[in-house]
């Protein structure tokens, strides 16, 4: 199996503090579907509970909560995802992620290596 992840509109990350803060991703599968997340650190979720306009509730669709934002993080964390989910034939990974489509409707491209992405892996 192999997959890339990808940040809707840039190609690196960007994150102002790898402890606090989220951002949009695409998890890219080598069979050209494509889901979306949004990966968050714990610190970032206990901000958002003290904002003062805080309806008294955290209810967030499509989080995937690192311990932090570095790339080492985000890398392992998608290739042990990728690994537990690739082992029960993806049926449980609509739980967790949005499925928006295909690389040909999101990417408008053929083919999953012509995907630019932030980082790729295969060899699971």
């Amino acid at each position: 199996m192999k997959f890339k992840v990808r940040f809707p509109g840039v190609l690196t990350l960007q994150v102002k503090d790898v402890w606090n803060d989220n951002l949009d991703a695409h998890l890219i599968l080598g069979n050209g579907e494509v889901y979306f997340c949004i990966i968050i650190t714990p610190k970032n979720i206990s901000e958002l509970l003290t904002k003062k306009d805080f309806p008294g509730y955290y209810c967030q669709e499509d989080d995937f909560v690192v311990a932090d934002l570095s790339e080492e993080t985000i890398q392992k964390s998608f290739i042990n995802f990728v690994k537990e989910h690739w082992e029960y034939n993806w049926k449980y990974i609509d739980k967790y992620l949005t499925h928006i489509g295909n690389i040909q409707k999101i990417y408008e491209v053929e083919t999953f290596e012509e995907v630019k992405a932030w980082f790729y892996y295969e060899n699971l």
